[in-house]
């Protein structure tokens, strides 16, 4: 009988919030048994007020107990003996001796600790047509039916990210929330600042409103660009605000990163472009994935020498008709 599970998915923190959706198929199957997490402490917020978790622990921090079921998401060594030493049963990576293995999981055939080797590993990955949540349930042996990710706000978090779009707004304009940069790990799955700009004017002369998300050293540089007014929104105080913010946003434009994945989970309607990282592993709910057409597209490469890469081939203009016939469902939504 299992009463007490862990699920171990530490990082990094839009990773966390899609894990969120497995939360669902626990409690079905074990209605009665307590739920744990574990968690970096950059994450932890993400999980608060979450109805399924009866505690949060950030790695480390913890007491030794021991669990009857342990979901282990992460490929490191140190979770996987953790998990083999603190659950009766194991699921994902653990150890079998010194060496680091997982149970059957076509996830983690595509993963760094693959047991098919790193060339195989990322062709599987390149190759691959299932969402991350379909992986994630045939992990636990189940068939993903559209469960999503779980973050929970309060009505005083989500008036908070309301008064801080609010003052942006321009009468009866749609706002557009951007993230166009997604850190300095995966250069070219951001979107570079001169196509910002020009995305920015693309929308204006479409009637929107724009409001700039992310890095705000790079979003000031792309202000200075143009003469149109941008507003800056640092969301970077709580991952909280930046979900509440997003969820009062009309449409939301963004690169693979965690702007994504709050945006998923909030219900506001994502457009969201792919270069080196695969987007057919990512669900956008009823969102518009922009790839450009390369043979070298979902490269898996932190960076490359190609020519023109694919971050310089976002089509804008398909972004920007995604975005309007986003705009018009979610008005049609409204009206009815």
């Amino acid at each position: 009988m299992i009463t007490s599970i862990l699920i171990i998915k530490r990082g990094a923190m839009g990773d966390v919030v899609r894990a969120t959706a497995l939360l669902h198929l626990l409690r079905n199957r074990h209605p009665a048994s307590r739920i744990d997490w574990i968690v970096d402490s950059e994450s932890v917020d993400l999980l608060r007020n979450n109805p399924f978790l009866r505690n949060i622990y950030v790695w480390g921090s913890y007491q030794t107990q021991q669990w009857d079921l342990i979901v282990n998401l992460e490929d490191t060594e140190e979770c996987a003996r953790f998990a083999t030493q603190h659950g009766r049963i194991v699921i994902g990576t653990h150890m079998m001796g010194d060496i680091l293995t997982y149970t059957p999981s076509g996830w983690f055939d595509m993963s760094l600790v693959s047991t098919l080797g790193r060339e195989r590993a990322n062709a599987l990955k390149r190759a691959n047509t299932k969402t991350y949540y379909q992986h994630l349930y045939e992990l636990l042996g189940a068939t993903w039916s559209g469960e999503k990710p779980v973050l929970v706000l309060s009505d005083d978090e989500r008036e908070q990210g309301r008064q801080l779009i609010k003052q942006f707004r321009t009468q009866d304009k749609p706002l557009i929330g951007i993230n166009a940069f997604a850190g300095g790990r995966w250069k070219h799955k951001s979107l570079p600042e001169e196509r910002t700009v020009a995305l920015i004017k693309m929308l204006s002369l479409q009637g929107c409103t724009c409001v700039l998300f992310g890095d705000q050293d790079r979003n000031a540089r792309v202000a200075a660009m143009t003469d149109i007014a941008i507003p800056l929104v640092d969301t970077s105080s709580s991952p909280r605000l930046f979900a509440a913010a997003i969820a009062s946003c009309d449409i939301v434009i963004t690169s693979d990163s965690l702007a994504l994945h709050l945006a998923t989970v909030v219900g506001t309607p994502v457009v969201a472009f792919f270069g080196p990282t695969p987007a057919p592993e990512i669900e956008l709910f009823g969102g518009h994935k922009v790839v450009p057409p390369m043979k070298c597209i979902s490269c898996l490469l932190h960076d490359c020498d190609v020519p023109v890469p694919c971050s310089s081939r976002f089509d804008l203009d398909e972004i920007c008709a995604a975005t309007k016939r986003l705009l018009r469902m979610r008005n049609a939504g409204e009206r009815r």
